[in-house]
């Protein structure tokens, strides 16, 4: 097997050889790189280019006994190891992909600002603060028991 290069490949130099649609709509693509052995997870990012691409991420290698393995947080965990590319999968899902975050201008969106802003372990209810949601239900409440 050849070394690992400083340079990862594109979507055009490896093999797919799995394809996880993930619970929240993003799809990953496992590529494998035959002369390193590497495992690629790719991910779309659609802001490359005028049409998005694919995009390689970190990469897993088969270890002696014979599993697929993370390096990315060794320094904290260790070493992670995976049976199979489901496993993968779902750990990158939840661990690993940034997920898009809630649409501008709803009240999600805008919760999660004023939240940000709140020293740590706060949340609007603990501050008092409210959300537009609550202040219109107990509006509607208001207005009904009266």
């Amino acid at each position: 097997m050849k070394n690992i290069s400083e340079k990862k490949p594109s979507i055009l130099d490896v093999s797919i050889v799995y394809e996880s649609d993930t619970e929240r709509g993003a799809t990953m693509l496992f590529g494998l790189e035959k002369e390193t052995g590497c495992l690629y997870i790719f991910e779309f990012d659609e802001y490359v280019g005028e049409l998005g691409d694919w995009m390689p991420g970190r990469f897993l290698k088969m270890n002696t006994k014979g599993k697929w393995q993370s390096n990315h947080s060794f320094s904290t965990t260790g070493a992670i190891e995976f049976d199979t590319f489901e496993e993968i999968a779902r750990y990158w899902n939840e661990n690993m992909v940034l997920h898009p975050g809630p649409k501008e201008g709803t009240q999600e969106w805008i919760d999660s600002i004023m939240n940000s802003m709140l020293p740590p372990g706060q949340s609007l209810k603990h501050t008092g603060l409210y959300t537009m949601a609550d202040l219109q239900i107990a509006n509607t409440l208001l207005t009904t028991e009266g």
